[in-house]
């Protein structure tokens, strides 16, 4: 059986960040990306070896493109 993931934006804070800790509770592999780098950093540090922190603005799609592949 995989593991469920999730790709959330915005996680660096509010409600990205909150949906990143309720999905890590309930046990998802969790990509987390905001182009906070220090935010997305300490909270993947938070939530442990199911979450993955990527620097992302979403105004880039290649940016945000390359980062999903990277998680997938």
């Amino acid at each position: 059986m995989r593991t469920p993931s999730i790709f959330i934006t915005g996680a660096g804070s509010g409600i990205g960040a909150a949906t990143a800790r309720l999905f890590a509770a309930k046990g998802w592999r969790v990509g987390i990306a905001d182009r906070d780098a220090a935010a997305v950093s300490a909270l993947a540090q938070d939530l442990g070896d199911c979450a993955t922190a990527f620097t992302v603005d979403v105004v880039d799609r290649d940016n945000v493109a390359r980062a999903i592949t990277a998680f997938a």
